[in-house]
């Protein structure tokens, strides 16, 4: 029985029927698929902030409108914006971030690894406050 609750509890915030609970500093990882979005050039992460339904359905960084729309649903643009990095790396490669400081600013930090994979396209997508400040971190392995 626990465990049908849980299974409807995910499903239920996964096909958007719970609100979405942001507090402050939160950063929320999304569900994303490099299938969703244009394949990136770089090798370095280019780091891509969203901060409005609008503005996502102008978004160049999605293959297409079913990519933004599934990612669309995950993000309360009233409270949050979507934060995106696209880059060419390898699996072992690292995006971490840090609550926000007392400014509201949230750092996210990107460690390149050492796999051997280093031509595959990776994403990665959070949802933040919307006031938040976000800067990345470039590390060498």
């Amino acid at each position: 029985m626990k465990i049908t609750m849980c299974i409807a509890a995910v499903l239920v915030a996964a096909l958007g029927g719970a609100p979405v609970d942001v507090t402050k500093g939160t950063v929320r990882n999304l569900m994303a698929t490099i299938e969703d979005f244009q394949r990136p050039r770089s090798a370095a992460p280019k780091l891509i902030e969203i901060v409005s339904a609008d503005a996502l359905a102008k978004a160049p960084v999605f293959r297409d409108d079913d990519g933004r729309e599934a990612i669309g649903k995950q993000v309360d643009f009233s409270k949050e914006k979507l934060v995106v990095f696209a880059w060419k790396g390898s699996g072992t490669d690292e995006i971490s971030h840090s609550p926000a400081d007392k400014d509201g600013k949230i750092g996210f930090t990107f460690r390149a690894g050492t796999g051997e994979d280093v031509r595959e396209s990776r994403v990665r997508a959070f949802a933040v406050p919307k006031d938040s400040k976000i800067e990345l971190k470039v590390q060498e392995p």
